[in-house]
């Protein structure tokens, strides 16, 4: 099928899904990429992309903790799976959720643009996953010692946000966050990622967390930062920059200029 055109190889996984057997997955497995690299070529006529959505092509599977697949089948582009695109996404739901694992099919960005022309990017994890963090354990006990770091560094803060932002957005919002902040030592923090599905939440694992921010918790629209107790600067620096990205909107640089500002 390499040199197949559109017309062939839609011909060919609609026999493969008339074939039933054993093999009919990895049959698939071996046809997608083909589909994925004419996708990227050519334009896929409207006709051409209702046969390919009507056609149950995609290996999906429950996982279990040790990554073996069960209730295997084959499902079409309309039907309810999620696609596994980051690992550490998909550990956090097998066993709970039917999942595309894209690993087996080729590349970590394998048919993205399958996925683009059959309107499935919705199905991503990397799309659809929403995370939930939260401290638990006694109140959070002010830590003036790293408040005062911080704030120190706020004008170098200010600076990346600024440099990241338009001025329609809330840019005067983040700049108190940032010079009200206060940090915060908590007993633990709790990160739950889910998937809202029609205003439910499919919960997948839960994991302990570093450093979470709360807005609305401190007058003046503070920024309140709650830290895990005991950890040392090295072990939160990373999900503390993290977090900064994430509040914040900033760009893919940020996280290298914020890594070297905020440990001074």
């Amino acid at each position: 099928m390499k040199h197949a055109g559109m017309g062939v190889l839609i011909r060919e996984l609609e026999h493969v899904e008339s074939c039933h057997g054993d093999e009919q997955a990895d049959a698939f497995r071996s046809l997608l990429p083909a589909l994925d690299r004419l996708s990227s070529k050519s334009y896929v006529a409207y006709t051409r992309e209702v046969r390919l959505k009507a056609i149950k092509m995609f290996p999906v599977s429950v996982y279990e903790e040790n990554d073996e697949p069960i209730a295997a089948h084959l499902a079409a582009a309309h039907e309810r799976f999620w696609i596994a695109d980051i690992p550490s996404l998909k550990s956090k739901f097998q066993g709970l959720v039917s999942l595309l694992d894209t690993s087996g099919i080729g590349t970590p960005k394998a048919l993205v643009n399958v996925f683009r022309i059959l309107g499935m990017d919705d199905k991503k994890l990397s799309v659809v996953v929403r995370k939930q963090e939260s401290y638990e354990g006694d109140a959070p006990t002010l830590d003036r010692e790293l408040t005062s770091r911080l704030q120190k560094q706020v004008p170098y803060i200010l600076g990346i946000v600024a440099k990241d932002q338009s001025p329609s957005t809330e840019y005067g919002k983040y700049t108190m966050n940032l010079k009200n902040l206060e940090v915060y030592q908590v007993q633990t923090i709790r990160i739950r990622r889910y998937i809202l599905e029609n205003d439910i939440r499919l919960f997948g694992k839960s994991d302990e967390g570093a450093v979470v921010f709360r807005e609305d918790q401190l007058p003046d629209n503070g920024l309140q930062i709650c830290i895990k107790s005991g950890l040392d600067l090295p072990e939160f620096l990373a999900p503390l920059t993290d977090q900064f990205v994430e509040f914040f909107g900033l760009e893919q640089e940020s996280p290298m200029l914020l890594s070297r500002v905020l440990p001074t």
